[in-house]
């Protein structure tokens, strides 16, 4: 058994952890896998089940199943172990000696298993791109290339506290439950009725929700709103200072364009919970702006909000992950929009069982696998390079929070000391275990509230419109007179 999830060449988990006694206390294997090793004389052989066992902290290799590792063993006059192949035709060869009444190992090395190697063959006709050479089958690649060397927790917070499915999905051994902002801020509830019928044509059918969110945030928004493709799943969220009829039309004429320009086609439907931001008498409202379109506006029936269940899920998964990553970093709520767009992100470049071949919503959306190497620990400190020095002797850099993307080689950032985010940051160092203190936020406003985001609401019940005089019942003490800016999706 071992505790490196990088020596397997193939691996497979078990249903449920094994209990593992008398080893450095009680031990938990979750899966087992070959491991390919090699002698001094780079002579291999192939160990067949090792047990994968995280806290083991090392390799053990027991002598009693030598035998089924298609080994034999021999002592030799000093009494130290020879383990030699037990086929006729090989020369793979190591000891163990004794050392404090230990058999050590020290003339054995692993084959680490490396993803950029793997490749899986399918018929040719099933090729999503172009035909390679003349032969009959082509080399596809599904998953983004991951850095094996980095430990597993430690991507799970770069991916935004993504949950167990996904990270194994992208060849990361990764156990739940130990995580306690995860715990804290995933709360899981009964699931919503499965979609029916789904489209395999991108734009065919988007579903969409505005979400409520307090305090507001650090770009003076109160909202969310997010659209869903049903055929590819990727995910787009906008933050706006109110859900008003001309508010979500101004998102609209932003949004429909960008898509179908992506996509290549045309929306055909569009569906919401019936919330009156999607409706109005007047030619300035969403209803015929999508008309004027030919886009059909599916609403959901009274007292169901569940029937619009794939953007309801998405608002879910997006705050799950949104309060994990400020319960992690310490940030003050008003850094929920700037999270937000990070998880979007990070949502986006998941592997999905709801997709064929596990694929993420960007290699549907786009044809081309998107690229992880970027992403780092949200809310952690960072060093932002001074491009231009008053003088010789002053600092380098600024030290700042790690706020989010823009691209796949430039940073967004809080300077605490302008108090302001700085974007477009290119030359960034990341100390990701690392966290600015409480008292680095004292000019955030409103930075001493706690996130709320409410249970979802039926937006079909009478008065439909949360009016100001409802926002401060739901959210006490919310100023949302003043008039913000728009704050859209970052690229």
């Amino acid at each position: 058994m071992t505790s490196h999830r990088e020596f397997f060449s193939n691996y497979d988990e078990f249903d449920t952890p094994v209990e593992i006694h008398g080893i450095n206390g009680n031990l938990q294997a979750y899966g087992y896998g070959d491991v390919i090793v090699k002698d001094v004389r780079n002579n291999q052989h192939t160990l067949l089940a090792i047990w994968y066992t995280p806290e083991l902290d090392g390799s053990i290799l027991s002598k009693y199943w030598t035998k089924q590792y298609g080994l034999r063993t021999t002592m030799d006059d000093h009494e130290n172990f020879h383990f030699r192949s037990a086929d006729p035709t090989s020369t793979f060869h190591f000891t163990a000696t004794t050392i404090d009444k230990i058999s050590v190992i020290t003339d054995l090395d692993v084959i680490e298993y490396n993803p950029d190697s793997l490749t899986v063959i399918v018929p040719a006709a099933m090729a999503a791109t172009a035909v390679i050479g003349t032969g009959t089958t082509a080399a596809v690649t599904k998953t983004p290339k991951i850095n094996r060397s980095v430990p597993s927790q430690l991507m799970h917070l770069r991916l935004g506290h993504a949950s167990e499915k996904p990270m194994r999905l992208l060849g990361i051994s990764y156990k739940s439950g130990k995580c306690h902002p995860c715990i804290m801020g995933k709360q899981s509830q009964k699931p919503f009725p499965a979609v029916i019928e789904k489209s395999s044509i991108k734009l065919f059918r988007v579903y969409s929700d505005i979400c409520p969110v307090t305090p507001e945030s650090f770009g003076h928004g109160l909202y969310f709103i997010v659209f869903v493709d049903e055929a590819t799943y990727y995910t787009w969220v906008y933050i706006i200072p109110n859900k008003s009829s001309s508010t979500v039309l101004e998102i609209l004429k932003l949004w429909l364009p960008l898509v179908e320009r992506q996509a290549g086609t045309s929306l055909i439907n569009i569906r919401t919970d019936g919330g009156g931001e999607y409706k109005g008498e007047t030619l300035h409202t969403v209803t015929p702006f999508l008309a004027e379109r030919g886009i059909n506006h599916e609403q959901t029936s009274l007292y169901s909000s569940s029937s619009n269940g794939v953007a309801e899920r998405m608002n879910r998964t997006l705050m799950n992950m949104v309060r994990s990553m400020i319960l992690t970093s310490g940030l003050p709520a008003p850094f929920w929009g700037e999270a937000l767009h990070t998880a979007a992100k990070i949502v986006n470049r998941l592997p999905t069982s709801a997709l064929l071949d596990n694929i993420s919503p960007h290699q549907a959306w786009f044809g081309v696998i998107p690229k992880i190497s970027h992403l780092r620990v949200f809310g952690c400190v960072c060093f932002v390079k001074i491009t231009h020095p008053i003088t010789k002797v002053q600092t380098r850099s600024d030290r700042c929070c790690f706020l989010g993307y823009e691209g796949t080689t430039q940073y967004r950032v809080y300077d605490p000391t302008s108090n302001k985010i700085r974007s477009k940051m290119r030359d960034v160092t990341f100390i990701e275990d690392e966290f600015l203190p409480r008292k680095a936020f004292l000019h955030v406003p409103y930075a001493d509230r706690p996130l709320q985001v409410p249970e979802p609401r039926n937006y079909s019940e009478e008065d439909d419109e949360l009016d100001k005089d409802e926002l401060t019942e739901l959210f006490p003490k919310i100023n949302s007179s003043a008039p913000v800016p728009i704050i859209p999706l970052l690229p």
